[in-house]
């Protein structure tokens, strides 16, 4: 271990002509075999649509302030609505949660007037910032043991790289930071969180990599092999296929069909034997790699298995079941995240604290069928007993011995 590693450890450190000392701490010193997290959040299959599924449910999330049915026009839901000139509310909030789980966590930055960038009437734009550009100040390194007058004075900065000759200063207490697990629980260092996907990184790249085995036995489909059949020393006698018969069977044998003009036929003077080259697909172990990194997916990004496509497919309930936990466990954590830090750093209190809302997703629409259902269930039951003489009394006390009530209305 050099002297460098030994004193900053995974920080990789820049030095400046003015003599300061930059570290570059975003997530990507995580990688396995020439990929990153985020690599493998764009490239593997079955992540990238578990990834999209909950960027596109919370790029649908409605945020709203007062009442929902009737919300208080606001510039901080606009800002939401419209983040930047380069981005719409979806594609703002798809990369928010690319950036969020691959990277572990996410900083934004409401760009305005200079020195009112926690003021919603000056600020004009918002961004998400992209970790891996983002370096740190040695002389303003620490985040714990600081009080809060000290991080309020922005004694925290870091630099954002816009372009090759480009960088932007930041202090701490110009952006909003969103952590995917939890900021410092992987050292001590409250401006960065472990990501989800660090646990499946391997099996997530092993998916990869089975998928470029299948390429390559895809492509050596076809392939043979000829070989003498001779066993002995003795030298064989073989007489050559008269010339009139060879062309005829080569026009024949190369001339038609689907491998025509492939010169497929071979014509020897001795005994010869064939073999395939080509590998059947079954010895590859595709269907296993496949099913034990969805399982491992799964398991890290606490989403349901009925939701991926590799195992059996689900029935029709349980598939809207886990699209409704996927909603319920995932985007609206992350949905309530935005809305309690939104509201803390606009200093919105109160009756103005922005909210969010699903219910109008079609996953969360089975749910208002599943009560509609029951509700009817529940009323064809009551007026049954009360065909069958049963008082309201009766009817209620035997429902609830069945774990039902009957409310006021029925």
């Amino acid at each position: 271990m050099g002297l460098g590693q030994w004193l900053f450890g995974d920080f990789k450190a820049t030095r400046h002509t003015d003599g300061s000392i930059f570290y570059e701490i975003g997530h990507q010193k995580h990688s396995f075999d020439g990929y990153t997290n985020l690599d493998v959040a764009l490239k593997n299959p079955l992540l990238f649509g578990l990834i999209d599924k909950i960027a596109s449910s919370l790029a649908q999330t409605e945020f709203y302030i007062g009442d929902l049915d009737n919300p208080t026009p606001d510039p901080l839901t606009d800002l939401i609505n419209n983040p930047n000139d380069y981005q719409s509310k979806e594609d703002f909030w798809r990369e928010y949660v690319f950036l969020r789980i691959s990277d572990g966590f996410v900083f934004q930055a409401p760009i305005g007037a200079e020195g009112f960038e926690d003021k919603i009437d000056s600020v004009d734009s918002i961004y998400n910032l992209n970790t891996k550009h983002i370096t740190y100040d040695n002389t303003t390194f620490q985040t714990k043991l600081l009080t809060r007058k000290q991080i309020q004075e922005r004694q925290v900065k870091f630099r954002y790289k816009i372009d090759n000759n480009v960088n932007r200063a930041f202090d701490v207490s110009q952006i909003i930071p969103f952590f995917d697990v939890a900021n410092g629980v992987c050292e001590d260092f409250l401006l960065r969180s472990p990501s989800k996907l660090d646990s499946v990184l391997m099996p997530a790249v092993n998916m990869l990599k089975a998928f470029e085995a299948q390429n390559i036995i895809i492509k050596s489909n076809g392939r043979e092999m000829f070989f003498s059949e001779k066993k002995t020393k003795e030298l064989g006698i073989a007489k050559p296929i008269g010339s009139d018969d060879k062309q005829e069977i080569q026009r024949k044998n190369a001339q038609y069909g689907m491998q025509r003009g492939q010169n497929r036929s071979m014509f020897l003077n001795g005994e010869t034997g064939w073999k395939s080259l080509h590998i059947p697909m079954k010895d590859l172990g595709f269907q296993e790699v496949m099913e034990t990194t969805a399982g491992a997916i799964a398991a890290a990004l606490n989403i349901p298995r009925s939701l991926l496509p590799i195992f059996d497919n689900p029935k029709y309930e349980n598939q809207k079941e886990a699209e409704i936990s996927l909603i319920q466990t995932i985007t609206e954590p992350m949905a309530a995240d935005i809305c309690g830090s939104y509201s803390s750093y606009f200093g919105y209190e109160g009756d103005k604290k922005l909210k969010y809302s699903v219910d109008h997703l079609a996953p969360m629409q089975h749910i208002e069928q599943i009560k509609v259902r029951k509700f009817l269930d529940v009323s064809t039951a009551y007026r049954n007993l009360q065909t069958a003489g049963f008082t309201p009394d009766q009817s209620q006390e035997l429902a609830q011995s069945m774990g039902v009530t009957f409310g006021d209305d029925e």
